[in-house]
């Protein structure tokens, strides 16, 4: 492979941007993590956040305290990814593309994120491995054992990035697909007898992974459940929230909802909602009703208005058409913690912040 300065150039802006990330050194702690942090210091893990992330961190307890291992395999299998897919542009000579992928990686907000310790950043980084992985593949002419073990290797990153996220399976699916051999691809019963197969295997592992190393129930998925209930309320004027014994739950609502986040239904927040996760939970209980057969249940009675919250979120997420001062893109500073961990470094973060 003949090496030039676009070679050159791709590589030293990933180093780069894996350097910036490293600027967030010993790794940058949210409250998410904070939480996580410690169950995975006593050992006791609920499924609030995904306890395989947990588990993993716990392990390194051992070599070293704190959020500095979870960082180090963070990026690892992000740079690992990067140079995977920087080394496939180059073996197909184009020199300009490898540098368009490593441009990828110096944007702010991945810099940013990466430097974040956060079960979405741990996922994206394994995923971005996998692909490294599928591009290497495509890359062999012949189906050998190193071939195998390449898409063996792969297709475990991407069951393992299926554990920290109930909807990884989305982002899991076309890669595991990516990653069939020709000869399946090519059979078309056989393509999607595959695909479903990899849907449903993609499904069960994260419930699977909890069961397990021994998770508790926390009913984390109701936390979806009562913000999309929320949301069709509002764009509907119908109260959509099972019977909280309230005298205007629409009223009430107006006054909670937002389409950032669900999180003035939940109990952290300084000024709770009269609608909180704990007396949806009791009324569910109270009727013996299923919270996700409701749950579509009224999505299907009041498609426009769920349809609006939902693209009100996503408006929000990506920063499309966002008129108003929302949350920021990515975090400065390390949360309050009873370790005490914090970010070395201000000044570059800082920088970073500003450009993000």
């Amino acid at each position: 492979m003949r090496i030039t300065k676009l070679n050159i150039l791709a590589l030293f802006i990933l180093i780069l941007s894996i350097a910036l990330s490293c600027s967030y050194w010993p790794g940058l702690l949210t409250w998410d993590s904070v939480r996580q942090y410690g169950q995975a210091v006593s050992g006791s893990y609920d499924d609030w956040h995904p306890p395989i992330m947990e588990w993993i961190w716990r392990q390194f307890l051992p070599f070293a305290r704190g959020p500095a291992p979870m960082l180090m395999l963070q990026l690892s299998c992000y740079a690992f990814g990067f140079a995977m897919m920087i080394l496939w542009a180059w073996r197909q000579r184009r020199y300009k593309l490898s540098v368009a992928i490593a441009l990828c990686a110096l944007m702010p907000i991945p810099i940013a994120l990466m430097g974040e310790i956060i079960k979405d950043s741990l996922m994206t980084a394994i995923l971005l491995a996998a692909t490294g992985l599928i591009a290497c593949v495509q890359l062999m002419k012949t189906e050998s054992w190193q071939t195998k073990a390449l898409r063996l290797i792969a297709a475990m990153l991407i069951f393992l990035s299926a554990t920290l996220r109930f909807n990884a399976f989305l982002a899991g699916l076309p890669l595991l697909i990516a990653l069939f051999p020709m000869k399946l691809k090519r059979n078309r019963l056989g393509f999607w007898m595959g695909s479903l197969l990899a849907t449903v295997a993609l499904l069960i592992t994260m419930p699977l992974a909890n069961r397990l190393i021994h998770t508790k129930k926390s009913g984390v998925e109701l936390s979806l459940v009562i913000f999309d209930l929320a949301g069709i309320t509002e764009h509907s004027g119908v109260n959509a929230f099972p019977d909280l014994g309230l005298s205007n739950p629409v009223a009430i609502n107006q006054r909670c909802y937002s389409p950032v986040n669900w999180d003035a239904y939940a109990w952290w927040v300084d000024a709770p909602c009269p609608i909180q996760f704990a007396h949806v939970k009791a009324a569910f209980e109270q009727h013996h009703t299923n919270p996700y057969v409701y749950w579509m249940k009224q999505i299907a009675a009041h498609p426009i208005a769920y349809a609006t919250h939902r693209l009100a979120h996503w408006n929000i997420a990506t920063r499309f058409l966002v008129k108003t001062e929302i949350q920021r893109p990515v975090q400065l500073h390390t949360v309050p913690n009873e370790w005490h961990f914090q970010v070395k470094n201000d000044l570059i973060p800082s920088m970073l912040d500003r450009a993000a």
